[in-house]
C-alpha cells in the first residue's frame, strides 16, 4: 500500500511534469513568430533550478515559459508580446516572485540571489519595472514590520503589561501604515502615465487590507483610469480597469442618490410596483393626495402590529379621498403576501416585487430596517419619515385641516 508521504510526492511530480509539459508547448508555439523582448541576467545559488515565466491572463498567473539556470547561473528568456504586459518570474513552489512590466522591444537584465531573491535583485533596461521594483521593495518593508509587530503581540500575550505594550505595538503599527500610505500615494501622483500604477492601486500589506481603498481614495483610481484609458486605449488590462471604475462611479452615484431621495422636502422617487393581482401601481398616480408608503413584511410581528394602527387611521381619512396608503411587501412568496394582506383586513394600496431586502422599492427608498414609512405630499414631496401611532394620527389631522 502506497504511503501517504510517498503519495504527496507522487501528486507533486505529476503537477511539476504537467507545468513543465504546458510550459514546453506554449514555448514551442511562441518560438514560432519572432521575439521582441528579452529577459535575461545571472542569479547565484540556483545552478541547475528551474525557474518560470509568468504572464497575467484574467487576473490569473499562467505560465508561459521555463528553463534550467546554466552552472554559471546565467538564464536568457525571449519572447513576444503586443502590448506592454504584466510578466513575472521566479522559482516553481515558491512565493518569492519578481514583477516586471515589460513592453515590446526591451532587453531586460536581472541579477539576484536565490538565497535572498526578493531583497537581491537588481534590473536595467525597464524604466516601468524599476518601477515596480521600487513598489516591491516598500511593500516588503512594510509587510515585515507588520508581522513582526503582529507575532510579538501573539508570542507575548501572557506578560502583565501587555496591555500597555499593546498601545505602543498600535502605535508603531498606525505609523507604519501611514507611511506605506504616503509612499503609494505619492508615487501615483509622480507616476501618472505608467501602468505600474495599476499595480500600486492594489497593493495589500495583510490579507484584505489594502493600502490604497477603493471606496475611501476613489480619487486615484479614477485619475489612473482617465490617464491610462487615454494613453493606452487598445490595453486589455486598462479595459478591464475602466469597466471596474465604470461600476464603481454608478454605486457611488446610486448612493448618493439614495441619500438625497429620503431627505425630507424632497421629491418623493416613482416608485413603481405591482399588485397581488399583478396590476401595476405608479406612486404618481396618486398626485393629489397624502400617501403613506410603508415598508412591511407578513413574517415581521412590529409591522403586524401597526397594521391596527392603520386600519384606523385609513378608516377616519379614507372616506375624504385625500389620504391613501401605499403599503410595500419585502415578502418572498406569493401566498404568503396575500394571506396576510386577507387576515390582516389591509384594505388599500398593496404591492411587491416579491424580492425580499432586494425588493427594487426598498432599494429606491435606501430602506435598510422595517417598519419604515415616509408620508408624501400631494405634489409628490417627502413631508415625513417613520410616523407611527399618534404621531402619524396628529400629523395627518394638522394637514387635513390645512387643506
Amino acid at each position: 500500500m502506497q504511503s501517504k508521504s510517498n503519495f504527496m510526492k507522487n501528486e507533486k511530480m505529476k503537477r511539476f511534469f504537467l507545468l513543465i509539459m504546458a510550459s514546453v508547448l506554449l514555448l514551442a508555439c511562441n518560438k514560432t513568430e519572432k521575439s521582441n523582448f528579452n529577459i535575461s541576467g545571472n542569479i547565484k545559488n540556483a545552478s541547475g533550478e528551474m525557474i518560470f515565466l509568468y504572464k497575467l491572463i484574467a487576473n490569473k498567473l499562467a505560465v508561459i515559459d521555463s528553463l534550467q539556470v546554466e552552472e554559471d547561473g546565467e538564464f536568457a528568456f525571449s519572447g513576444r508580446i503586443e502590448e506592454i504586459e504584466f510578466i513575472e518570474f521566479g522559482f516553481p513552489n515558491s512565493q518569492d516572485i519578481i514583477s516586471l512590466l515589460v513592453s515590446p522591444n526591451e532587453n531586460i537584465k536581472v541579477d539576484a540571489d536565490a538565497l535572498n531573491f526578493l531583497d537581491t535583485y537588481s534590473l536595467s533596461g525597464s524604466k516601468d519595472s524599476e518601477l515596480m521594483q521600487q513598489l516591491s521593495r516598500q511593500m516588503r518593508k512594510t509587510a515585515k514590520i507588520v508581522d513582526s509587530l503582529s507575532s510579538f503581540y501573539m508570542q507575548n500575550q501572557e506578560i502583565v503589561e501587555i496591555d500597555s505594550m499593546k498601545k505602543n505595538l498600535d502605535k508603531l503599527y498606525t505609523l507604519t501604515i501611514r507611511r506605506q500610505y504616503r509612499f503609494s500615494t505619492n508615487f501615483l501622483k509622480k507616476n501618472k502615465n505608467s501602468l505600474s500604477t495599476l499595480w500600486a492601486l492594489y497593493q495589500h500589506y495583510a490579507d484584505n487590507q489594502p493600502v490604497i481603498s477603493l471606496q475611501r481614495d476613489f480619487v486615484y483610481f479614477a485619475q489612473a483610469d482617465s490617464i491610462l484609458s487615454k494613453r493606452y486605449p487598445n490595453s486589455k488590462l486598462v479595459k478591464n480597469f475602466h469597466r471596474t471604475i465604470s461600476k464603481q462611479k454608478q454605486q457611488m452615484a446610486n448612493h448618493r442618490q439614495q441619500k438625497r431621495q429620503i431627505k425630507i422636502g424632497m421629491q418623493a422617487p416613482e416608485l413603481i410596483s405591482k399588485t397581488p393581482d399583478k396590476r401595476e401601481i405608479a406612486l404618481s398616480s396618486l398626485r393629489g393626495k397624502y400617501v403613506l408608503i410603508d415598508f412591511w413584511a407578513s413574517w415581521h410581528k412590529a409591522c403586524q402590529a401597526e397594521n391596527e394602527n392603520f386600519r384606523q387611521i385609513y378608516k377616519k381619512h379614507k372616506r375624504k379621498n385625500k389620504f391613501e396608503i401605499l403599503q410595500v411587501s419585502l415578502d418572498f412568496l406569493q401566498q404568503d403576501w396575500e394571506e396576510a394582506i386577507a387576515k390582516e383586513k389591509l384594505n388599500w394600496l398593496n404591492v411587491s416585487d416579491l424580492k425580499q431586502w432586494k425588493s427594487e422599492s426598498a432599494i429606491l427608498y435606501n430602506v435598510k430596517a422595517i417598519p419604515a414609512n415616509f408620508l408624501v405630499s400631494p405634489t409628490g414631496k417627502i413631508l415625513a419619515t417613520n410616523l407611527y401611532g399618534k404621531q402619524l394620527s396628529q400629523k395627518l389631522d394638522s394637514l387635513m385641516r390645512l387643506k
